[in-house]
């Protein structure tokens, strides 16, 4: 109930809203518990108890808990160049394992905006493939990486045959051959985005920028 906050690299407790009240033979101890994200996985709650005269119960597993885990973007390889088409490398991050990404996506335009754009979504969990439609609120889809199938819009196109998804520790790699319209020639900024099945994410972050060539003409 007073003021303070006591912390380590696990988790943190805020002192004030804590209170502990004893009942009988029992005593309860409510703890507000603010978990890292270094911290993210599966966990065990072990509970232990001793009497003023030295008597103790031992420690004894009694709940379960799962600390979210934080995404984050990594990388756009590569990370500036030009071309009409390329391979690109989309690396996205999550404290808790690249098995708790959700989803990650990619946007390629100008400015940040999912219309007109270059705008792909990869669900690990279900290995869907999506590209957005022109007018940036729908996806047309899916593909799965590695079988047969073409996503396009006025933009661009994906090649699913070519397309590679890699989970490995914290990372989750997405490798796209994309192929961009004439239309959508001109300088564009790469975005990345990710998202925990626990429905934290990273917020869009520029990684990357590509300069779409367009046909010489006479």
């Amino acid at each position: 109930g007073a003021a303070g906050t006591l912390s380590n690299s696990q988790c943190s407790i805020s002192v004030p809203p804590t209170a502990s009240t004893g009942n009988g033979n029992t005593l309860t101890l409510s703890v507000p518990l603010t978990f890292t994200g270094a911290f993210a996985g599966g966990k065990n709650m072990y509970l232990w108890a001793a009497s003023t005269g030295g008597q103790a119960s031992g420690y004894q597993q009694r709940g379960t808990w799962t600390v979210p885990g934080e995404p984050g973007t990594v990388s756009v390889t590569p990370s500036a160049g030009s071309g009409s088409s390329g391979t690109f490398q989309f690396t996205v991050s999550d404290t808790a394992g690249f098995a708790d990404l959700a989803a990650m996506e990619v946007v390629i335009n100008s400015n940040f905006s999912g219309g007109q754009a270059c705008y792909l979504r990869y669900e690990p969990p279900s290995n869907r493939l999506w590209l957005v439609k022109d007018a940036g609120t729908q996806f047309t889809g899916p593909a799965t990486p590695g079988a047969a199938g073409t996503l396009s819009n006025s933009q661009c196109s994906i090649s699913a045959p070519s397309t590679t998804a890699t989970g490995n520790a914290n990372t989750q790699t997405l490798s796209v051959p994309l192929t961009f319209t004439v239309a959508f020639a001109g300088g564009k900024n790469v975005y990345l985005w990710a998202t925990s099945i626990g429905g934290q994410n990273s917020g869009y972050q520029q990684r990357g920028t590509w300069t779409v060539t367009g046909v010489p003409g006479t």
